[in-house]
């Protein structure tokens, strides 16, 4: 197979498929490899452009906000290489950190923090999420999956291509009116496995408007791609709050777990068929906060 047989799909459109060197479009019709719509016949770099000799790539960063204080998603990581050149890819994402001689004030303890930038200051509640978008694949297949960045996250992915994207959670954190959070995020990427991965995780948050959840009250998460394993937790009001966790696949729900007040609620292993995830308050509290924190597979 040559190279013009191995041009790979970037983007977020529908997947392609590989046929006699030319892609199909996600309703059958040819593209490239001759005729009209074909590309632009140039071969991807090798991998090795991307590095220059070396095992790692320079880091980017870049802010991201809410639209007002910086776009809501910016693009750190771009390698678009042949697919004969795969090989494991590390990459690490994370926030700048700044010095704060003085923690946020629902803290109040003395000392010298490192904090992410963007969460500081008494007009910003705290900090919003954020989440990295990894694109990622050989050949004409591709995957993709969100991580929490939180304090720093590295994985480890086999690719030819690799494209991670940066954006926050927006919704979650409580600002002071007219306040416009932001948050500064790098990454780069190492050739090689440099260590593997540390069990990313994707969290989804309780609907504000669903808080606080009443009694009898039904929240629902929905599993993300990779999700193995999942951990519930949540505060709630006096006396505490039991919890019936059904595991739902499209049409059934296959298994239910139930969580007493004041017991934690995982890891529990999802089975392949699991779509996604119904929470009810068995009280006798209200819940005033939950997440579900699944463990992914990468």
């Amino acid at each position: 197979m040559g190279r013009d047989d191995e041009r790979e799909h970037r983007g977020f459109g529908p997947m392609m498929a590989v046929q006699k060197g030319r892609w199909l479009d996600g309703g059958g019709s040819a593209v490239g490899g001759g005729g009209a719509g074909q590309d632009d016949g140039q071969d991807p770099p090798p991998l090795d452009s991307y590095f220059q000799g070396g095992r790692a790539m320079q880091g980017k960063s870049a802010v991201i906000g809410d639209g007002n204080s910086a776009p809501p998603v910016a693009e750190l990581v771009r390698i678009e290489s042949d697919s004969r050149d795969a090989q494991i890819l590390t990459a690490l994402i994370a926030p700048e950190m700044v010095l704060a001689d003085q923690p946020p004030a629902a803290l109040a303890r003395p000392g010298v923090y490192f904090w992410p930038q963007g969460i500081l200051g008494a007009a910003n509640g705290g900090g919003d999420p954020i989440v990295a978008i990894l694109e990622w694949g050989i050949g004409g297949y591709q995957s993709q999956a969100e991580v929490d960045v939180g304090q720093g996250v590295c994985v480890s992915l086999p690719a030819s291509f690799l494209i991670i994207k940066a954006r926050l959670d927006l919704g979650i954190a409580t600002h002071a009116p007219g306040f416009h959070p932001f948050s500064t995020v790098g990454a780069f990427v190492s050739r090689d496995s440099m260590g593997g991965s540390n069990k990313p995780q994707r969290t989804r948050y309780l609907n504000p408007a669903l808080i606080p959840l009443a009694v009898g009250g039904v929240a629902t998460f929905f599993v993300p791609p990779f999700a193995r394993a999942l951990t519930l937790e949540r505060r709630a009001g006096v006396g505490g709050a039991a919890m019936t966790v059904d595991f739902r696949s499209s049409t059934t729900s296959p298994y239910r777990v139930l969580i007493p007040a004041g017991v934690s609620a995982g890891p529990t292993k999802l089975s392949s068929d699991i779509v996604f995830v119904d929470v009810t308050n068995d009280g006798p509290g209200v819940i005033a906060d939950m997440r579900a924190m699944f463990e992914l597979a990468l």
